[in-house]
């Protein structure tokens, strides 16, 4: 498995008690399809909310993801 993620923006200002989406693009850099699964680590799971929490990326592919 090889893969790389950037964020959309280096800095994210959030308001107590507003939601933004964290936007990342996700490269498959390997040469096989890879099932990827996103998770966040150090904030409480009621405070996170993930869409879409796994999906597939074949070779060379390139996708936009968000976490809110």
């Amino acid at each position: 498995m090889s893969f790389t993620v950037e964020l959309a923006a280096d800095q994210f200002s959030v308001d107590a008690g507003s939601t933004i989406p964290l936007t990342f693009l996700v490269s498959n850099t390997g040469s096989e399809l890879e099932q990827l699964e996103i998770s966040v680590e150090g904030l409480d799971s009621e405070w996170t909310a993930i869409p879409i929490p796994s999906f597939q990326l074949a070779a060379g592919e390139k996708q936009s993801e968000k976490v809110f």
